[in-house]
């Protein structure tokens, strides 16, 4: 059964640092990985969808599927900005791949191929936990098809 492996580091900047590492080491293996990107203890929609994320994976028998549950920062790190009007956020998942523009946000990532999906969960599927976990039911089957 697949384990979730929480990245939550000092800083947005470190934790984006941890990941690109864990991912390239998956690019090389070959292997998929199911991110989901949220903001614990700020974000009321990531709540439901980190017990759906965790549910979700311990129910996967794959060996070859990493799930990871990425924090991406403070509530003020999230909406830190570069310019004085706020038109672009100084986020490390903002500014770099996969430019998520709001959490709870899961993608799928492969091996060689990088990401190959990325779906804002709150925006498709509500804020309760049923629905995250469908969406996330659809996502894990997604993964085996690409």
């Amino acid at each position: 059964m697949g384990d979730v492996i929480t990245l939550k580091e000092a800083t947005d900047e470190s934790t984006y640092r941890l990941l690109e590492e864990k991912l390239l080491a998956l690019s090389q293996a070959g292997n998929y990985a199911i991110v989901l990107y949220q903001g614990e203890g700020w974000c009321p929609d990531c709540t439901s969808a980190i017990e759906a994320f965790e549910s979700i994976a311990g129910s996967v028998e794959e060996n070859d599927i990493e799930f990871y549950s990425v924090f991406v920062g403070s509530k003020k790190e999230w909406k830190r900005c570069i310019d004085q009007v706020c038109s672009l956020r100084d986020n490390a998942f903002m500014r770099n791949k996969p430019h998520l523009q709001a959490v709870p946000t899961v993608c799928i990532y492969k091996g060689n191929e990088g990401f190959v999906l990325m779906a804002n969960l709150t925006v498709l599927s509500g804020n309760n936990y049923f629905d995250h976990k469908r969406l996330l039911e659809v996502v894990v089957n997604l993964s085996y098809e690409y």
